[in-house]
């Protein structure tokens, strides 16, 4: 209980020191899950191996949402898409860090049977949503430079946000190049 509670304290400063703008804080909070539930001096290697984990899983994620967002996967195929990629992601965790690591960092064991997300809430959730969204969606594209410097753009084409998106993060000059819808 101590260290949920110094993790939560933890996270809270991060993101209150970071402020709503300030980027993607997920290796942060890895890097601090790290710290407090297996030692700072965990090995280095497999902190890598779990953040690549994590990485890919959160880009296919988005991948999926942009999709489902965009109107392209019904909630059902995002669903059925999303809970195999967190399985093939918690079982690789696993291997690299053991079963007894893995429940430390996770604060739960795996198994293969597990239901990752729950499905008729997940699915509750999102047709509550969908019924009270308007027939017309705008996404902003906030791009962060490296100097510091933002810039936003307005799209309501989710794909056409997306695509400029992933043009803005070619550039050396982009720190972060995010695609959020506006309410």
């Amino acid at each position: 209980m101590k260290k949920d509670r110094a993790f939560a304290r933890r996270i809270k400063a991060l993101y209150e020191k970071q402020g709503a703008d300030g980027g993607d804080l997920r290796s942060e909070e890895l890097s601090t899950m790290f710290d407090l539930f297996l030692g700072k001096k965990y090995d280095e290697r497999r902190k890598i191996e779990i953040a690549r984990v994590q990485k890919d899983l959160h880009n296919k994620q988005e991948r999926l949402a942009s999709e489902f967002h965009a109107g392209d996967l019904s909630a059902e195929q995002y669903f059925n898409s999303l809970s195999p990629l967190i399985g093939e992601a918690f079982a690789e965790c696993r291997r690299i860090l053991g079963p007894k690591d893995f429940r430390k960092l996770f604060g739960a064991s795996y198994t293969k049977e597990t239901d990752f997300v729950d499905r008729s809430a997940f699915l509750e959730s999102t047709a509550t949503k969908q019924a009270k969204q308007p027939s017309h969606r705008h996404w902003q594209v906030t791009v962060f430079y490296h100097d510091g410097e933002k810039f936003a753009r307005v799209y309501t084409d989710h794909k056409k946000a997306a695509k400029f998106a992933e043009r803005k993060r070619k550039s050396a000059v982009v720190k972060l190049a995010r695609v959020a819808p506006l309410p």
